[in-house]
């Protein structure tokens, strides 16, 4: 079943006035449109959280929700918004717990030295220090983050997985990481007897 969203648009100020518009243009998924409300909770757009919740109080079982253009953009924006809050707040927690990998990783003689670069293998991450930058590749997530002293300034695709990594990782003393990682290196023997 589909809802149909009977919104109203606000016209130009400067013309005045508004302009009803009964007819719906996009279609989006309710599911999607959930996520839009705890969106724009999340980036304080509360007014559009209201109309948001409004909607979905009046179409409780309806699988798709037809809205205007404008409102529709609104709520892309939001959810936009709001995942790039999110992989900010994730690279801000990252970043300092990265740089504190690093170290205990240098400590233990685990990280490769190039010409300028430091570099640091984990299991499903590698951590790369040029001097003031670092770079920090999640690859189960396909996670990615570039910082300049220690300010992330380019981030993509990290999630809780990534962060939660990091934690774990970075509070580990050099000699429970060196045990990890040599753990995970140790080559597995099959036997062939039968």
């Amino acid at each position: 079943m589909t809802y149909v969203a009977d919104a109203i648009e606000k016209g130009d100020p400067l013309l005045g006035g508004e302009v009803e518009s009964n007819l719906p243009s996009l279609s989006m998924p309710v599911a999607d449109f959930r996520r839009a409300l705890m969106a724009a909770r999340y980036v304080g757009n509360e007014l559009l959280a209201s109309e948001i919740d409004a909607v979905l109080s009046s179409s409780p079982k309806a699988e798709n929700v037809l809205l205007p253009e404008r409102f529709h953009n609104q709520t892309q924006e939001t959810l936009d918004l709001a995942r790039a809050k999110q992989q900010k707040a994730f690279a801000d927690v990252i970043v300092p717990l990265a740089f504190k990998l690093l170290e205990t990783a240098t400590n233990a003689g685990l990280v490769t030295r190039g010409r300028e670069v430091t570099a640091f293998e984990g299991k499903n991450y590698s951590i790369r220090r040029r001097g003031t930058e670092l770079k920090v590749y999640c690859h189960a997530t396909d996670g990615f983050i570039h910082a300049k002293d220690g300010t992330p300034i380019q981030n993509r695709n990290l999630s809780k997985q990534d962060r939660e990594t990091f934690r774990e990782f970075s509070t580990k003393s050099r000699f429970e990481l060196k045990a990890s990682v040599l753990r995970r290196e140790k080559p597995t023997r099959l036997n062939h007897s039968r």
